[in-house]
């Protein structure tokens, strides 16, 4: 009885399951720059989900994204649904459909800050973002060297940025090795760091990139544009202006009657706008772009924040040598006899161009000044050299960049081989990793295995 008495009692186990929290189909990836002015877009977002699942980006929509929609509006060809993404950094059905896909997919509940549905009853969507791809060369370099993750900038979306507020220097939307400068914010091919036409890296050291200069008074500019934008991702809407309307129709009010006694005609001189425009901003008929708030503020010293909270102090700083005037959201072109023949002989001036790099027609509409639409309508047969010619170039260029990583493969594998390191497909990649890989590259690398009898 001694014995029973003196052996120990252990606590007993519960042999029950316990219950575990419900597990997210995709990574529980963590977005970049959250809660800063350099936030992660979500465009880019989901290429970076992708490129963690080692899968294309065609297949991650087709197969998971898709299903998870379920929108009569979208169907299921990547292509469609890459071309409506590019209002997903912004605010709308577009944002607010892949916010809740992505979501659902990550078990993520902050997706939203990577757009602006945040501000959604405050920012109008009408010239709010760009429809092609711009980055900072500089930026994608920097994370590189210092092993951080490479992403995309959420600002860089805006139309109204024209500056990397870190470095100072104007963003590009021109590829330095193929010269494509129409990407599209997401494609079938996009890589976070990469041209989306050629494959190759978009980083560039300050030895090698060379920026347009900047005057002081553009820095002035570029820098108010930047605080701005940048301020409305650092923070959510307070709540008590939260559902409010109005604000933009009592800034425009206040600036009118306090500083210009009243008269729309003396706004319209000021700032180019129409006076009809002026009146339905007046009334809260229409609300004002963020271009136009940003550059009203910009001349009375009022920041986004402050026109939102409707707790507006009006300034008045003579900036006669910035330009204020505002730029109406889109422009009936009305072609002339002259301007037809000027348009013209523009195209075949283009056309004799015999070496390389021929320019795009999105680079021939942006000189004119006219819609690469309009032109092809207008002159299909002499824009249609000129793609031809561009796209021949572009070709040409690939091939070339192919057949270069090639023979990088083949090298770098002979050049371990010789040091007496075992060349492994993986070794040879990362020796090299900005390097582009083609289908072919493999192919390259296992026949070179052969040729060394590494393999059989």
């Amino acid at each position: 009885m001694s014995d029973i008495r003196e052996r120990e009692i252990y606590d007993s186990w519960d042999l029950n399951i316990p219950q575990l929290p419900n597990r997210s189909i995709l990574f529980h990836l963590e977005p970049m720059g959250m809660n800063t002015s350099h936030v992660e877009s979500l465009t880019g977002y989901m290429i970076r989900l992708a490129e963690a699942h080692c899968v294309p980006l065609t297949k991650l929509y087709r197969k998971v994204i898709y299903p998870y929609i379920n929108k009569k509006y979208l169907i299921l060809n990547a292509t469609v649904f890459f071309e409506k993404c590019r209002t997903a950094n912004g605010l709308g059905v577009a944002a607010t459909d892949l916010v809740y896909a992505l979501s659902m997919l990550t078990k993520r509940d902050d997706l939203s800050n990577l757009t602006l549905i945040n501000w959604n009853n405050f920012i109008p969507w009408n010239g709010l973002l760009r429809d092609y791809r711009v980055w900072c060369p500089l930026c994608f370099q920097e994370l590189s060297d210092n092993g951080q993750t490479i992403y995309e900038q959420l600002i860089w979306k805006f139309k109204s940025i024209e500056l990397c507020s870190i470095h100072q220097t104007r963003l590009v939307s021109e590829c330095h090795f193929c010269k494509s400068s129409s990407q599209a914010v997401i494609s079938t091919k996009s890589r976070v760091g990469y041209c989306s036409k050629c494959g190759a890296w978009l980083g560039q050291d300050n030895d090698f990139y060379e920026a347009d200069p900047i005057t002081e008074e553009e820095m002035l500019w570029h820098k108010w544009v930047t605080d701005n934008v940048g301020s409305l991702f650092k923070q959510l809407p307070p709540p008590h202006i939260v559902g409010q309307e109005g604000y933009a129709a009592k800034f425009i009010k206040q600036v009118v009657d306090e500083r210009l006694k009243g008269s729309m005609n003396e706004f319209s001189y000021l700032h180019g706008v129409e006076s009809k425009s002026i009146s339905n901003w007046y009334y809260g008929r229409v609300t004002p772009s963020l271009d136009a708030l940003l550059k009203i503020g910009f001349v009375y010293e009022v920041p986004l924040l402050e026109i939102f909270n409707q707790n507006v102090t009006l300034k008045y700083i003579s900036k006669k040598h910035i330009n204020t005037k505002i730029t109406p959201y889109s422009q009936k072109w009305v072609f002339k006899e002259i301007e037809e023949e000027k348009i013209i002989s523009y195209l075949e001036q283009v056309l004799s161009i015999d070496t390389p790099p021929f320019p795009s027609m999105v680079e021939v509409s942006q000189n004119i000044g006219i819609s690469a639409k309009r032109l092809r309508y207008r002159f299909p047969n002499l824009c249609k050299q000129i793609s031809e010619n561009y796209m021949k170039e572009l070709h040409r260029q690939k091939k070339e960049n192919d057949e270069n990583n090639l023979k990088q493969v083949r090298h770098i594998t002979i050049e371990l081989h010789e040091k007496g390191i075992y060349p492994h497909f993986r070794t040879v990649r990362d020796v090299n990793p900005k390097m582009f890989w083609t289908p072919n590259s493999y192919s390259v690398w296992r026949n070179t295995m052969i040729e060394l009898g590494l393999r059989k």
